[in-house]
């Protein structure tokens, strides 16, 4: 709706590897959510920046760099999509006595 006037952030391989340990504390599916949420902004912002290197011969590395991270983030994201949520099962069980109507 709004363009931002600011560039898009440079992605790290820190900031993969922080949603990559997140994902072992999600417990629900907002958690899902918000993950996968933050993980495509890094994909877009990734994209972003592979669109500026094309033009830019002078940054192969980064070029480089960049498509290792789209990688990654594609790999996180199956782990996001395919973790399994624990279900809540929760009861109680008790044993009484046969006629107690406590």
């Amino acid at each position: 709706m709004f363009a931002s006037s600011k560039p898009p952030q440079k992605v790290t391989q820190e900031e993969l590897d922080m949603i990559r340990i997140k994902i072992e504390d999600m417990d629900s599916t907002e958690d899902k959510t918000f993950l996968l949420e933050k993980l495509y902004r890094h994909i877009n912002a990734i994209d972003a920046e592979l669109k500026g290197c094309q033009t830019n011969a002078h940054h192969d590395d980064r070029y480089a760099e960049l498509l290792q991270l789209k990688e990654d983030a594609q790999v996180i994201r199956h782990l996001i999509l395919d973790f399994q949520l624990p279900s809540d099962h929760y009861g109680l069980f008790v044993r009484y006595p046969k006629g107690y109507e406590g």
